[in-house]
């Protein structure tokens, strides 16, 4: 359990450890550090616009960093190539604790915004697709008339 100014103190640390690492343009704190007092880790989404050639060695990388900057577990996720739905997620429960340049929350958001509404644009064309498919079969072949 940690306190509100533990907590503040917690995020001190963790931005001032982003702020000295390229590339990170965005990092939002979510999960059970923003929600409960009892928290056994720090999840934190990392966003770095695409530019991260490795996202799986970066994770690492700053799990071991930040975890040892702070002195309590840190699980990163960089969420570039993640869900939409995850994305949005991350962005309402969440707290931005880093942004390495004006508007990459922004930025972010727009991403996954548009990315949500791309799927959902999509998931409807199918249900049409498949509505219009299932009404043909039911009125079975078409006869002609001339």
């Amino acid at each position: 359990e940690a306190s509100p100014s533990e907590r503040g103190l917690l995020l001190g640390k963790l931005r001032s450890a982003l702020a000295r690492r390229r590339g990170v343009l965005l990092a939002i704190v979510y999960g059970s550090f923003t929600r409960r007092d009892f928290f056994r880790d720090v999840d934190v989404a990392v966003y770095t616009g695409g530019l991260a050639e490795d996202p799986l060695r970066l994770e690492a990388s700053l799990c071991s960093e930040l975890s040892a900057a702070l002195g309590v577990p840190v699980d990163v996720r960089v969420v570039d190539e993640a869900p939409a739905w995850f994305k949005l997620k991350v962005a309402r429960s969440g707290v931005v604790v880093y942004e390495g340049m004006p508007g990459a929350y922004a930025l972010f958001l727009k991403e996954a915004v548009g990315e949500q509404q791309d799927m959902e644009l999509k998931l409807r064309e199918a249900a049409l697709a498949v509505g219009s498919k299932a009404n043909q079969a039911r009125r079975g072949p078409r006869s002609s008339l001339w």
